[in-house]
């Protein structure tokens, strides 16, 4: 027997980072809404865990800010425990056939390097004066090499592609993820002119929370409790008449004129299948990939970590990590007194001591991490960071195209092509915007 249906005018599946930013938009208006979460706390993959005096993140570690996402901080009352450097402020080391290789100012000390050839060097300084065309869909590896050279774009952007996306640069298009920076070549004409043209918001930060993304998670559920319903599983959704209607797994049904859809693609595809079958085949042909986190506790010993954000690994040098941040180095009070806390990206899947086994032989080619470490966790993500390959810009198009062939619906989350943590609370706000 079906219960009594709630009529709200906005409804927003998961409370996910850019279901809190469809929240936050909507907590500034009179319209009634709902948030439907299936699991038994906000946040998503947004989780943290205290383990022997070490507080750590299991999903995100670290974002950028935005102005809206700092005045969401400010609306949940967080701002004595948030914490935020500029990332110029530590520098990071790229892994290089030498070993880690130390980047403080990024053009100075990659024009002094030992590790980068004269031509590749000459190359780089001459960008501006080269001619090239750019304008079918194209890899990150053709679009950058045409304009800086193989070399710098195999030994550099390949370390921090890695790092944001844990994805393929022979794969992944330009088009999406260097989609102002491929615009401002064909308007500028180089890369260094289009990076000074470029309005900025400031200077980059690195921002988290004394007790990890759990105290935003935890600081939304008390703010939003009139609005929030957990172990809300959606079972199915339904356009009738002119509402949605979302029944979930204990038989309640919500009906909205508005429905905000903020799970990953893949799972909003399978909503979506008996409603709109073209648009779940689109949200379906978007990738993951796969990613672990290891969390391990360093002593200071000898060789203390050096003040810095961390190092990427280019593909190139064959290691068996993606890279590392330096979590006590960036955030205060998340290790014990003369510890470190660090976080290992890899792609290996299982329990933390045997994937530390896999790694340990590259850690320990580190001074500084060659040590006893304290093993905490490993946590596995199937599906971590979507994966823009070429192609991903005619689909993404295609996905807003048929989003707006549906009354009343809107789509929020890191596949429409930003994966900054920042970015995809801004993807919910601006649902909300365009639903209103």
């Amino acid at each position: 027997m079906e219960k009594a249906s709630k009529s709200v005018d906005f409804l927003i599946v998961g409370a996910g980072i850019s279901g809190m930013g469809a929240a936050y938009a909507l907590h500034k208006t009179e319209k009634s809404f709902a948030i439907l979460e299936g699991r038994n706390r906000a946040g998503g993959v947004l989780a943290s865990r205290e383990k022997n005096g070490y507080t750590y993140d299991l999903g995100a570690n670290s974002a950028a800010s935005s102005t809206s996402y700092l005045e969401f901080i400010q609306e949940l009352g967080l701002e004595d425990k948030f914490q935020s450097i500029l990332a110029r402020s530590l520098p990071r080391s790229l892994w290089q056939k030498q070993g880690l290789m130390r980047i403080t100012s990024p053009l100075r000390s990659i024009l002094g390097a030992r590790w980068l050839s004269p031509k590749a060097k000459w190359t780089l300084l001459t960008e501006p004066f080269r001619k090239s065309q750019h304008d079918a869909e194209e890899s990150v590896y053709t679009f950058l090499s045409k304009r800086i050279g193989e070399e710098a774009v195999v030994k550099i952007v390949d370390a921090v592609m890695t790092g944001i996306y844990a994805g393929d640069i022979h794969q992944l298009s330009a088009d999406v993820v260097f989609k102002e920076l491929k615009e401002g070549v064909s308007e500028h004409g180089s890369i260094f002119r289009a990076l000074r043209k470029k309005k900025t918001n400031g200077p980059r930060t690195i921002s988290g929370f004394n007790g990890g993304f759990s105290d935003l998670s935890n600081a939304f559920e008390k703010k939003f409790a009139d609005n929030l319903v957990l172990n809300a599983t959606v079972q199915s959704i339904h356009r009738k008449e002119d509402q949605w209607e979302v029944t979930l797994s204990n038989g309640s049904i919500y009906c909205s004129k508005h429905l905000i859809l903020t799970p990953p693609a893949h799972a909003t595809a399978a909503l979506l299948q008996p409603v709109h079958h073209e648009l779940s085949a689109a949200l379906n042909t978007i990738s993951y990939a796969p990613m672990g986190v290891l969390h391990l506790g360093i002593p200071h010993g000898d060789h203390p970590l050096p003040n810095e954000l961390g190092f990427l690994v280019p593909n190139y040098v064959n290691r068996s990590l993606l890279g590392a941040l330096y979590i006590s180095k960036i955030f205060n009070d998340r290790s014990p007194a003369n510890h470190d806390l660090i976080a290992v990206f890899h792609r290996h899947q299982g329990e933390a001591e045997s994937v530390y086994k896999m790694v340990k032989d590259d850690l320990d080619e580190i001074p500084f991490l060659k040590k006893d470490v304290t093993i905490l966790d490993n946590t596995w993500w199937d599906k971590a960071i979507p994966q823009f390959n070429v192609g991903s810009k005619v689909n993404l198009q295609r996905i807003t195209q048929l989003t707006q062939t549906v009354e009343g619906l809107e789509l929020a989350g890191n596949y429409l092509g930003k994966v900054g943590l920042a970015d995809v609370f801004e993807s919910g706000i601006q649902a909300i915007e365009r639903l209103s």
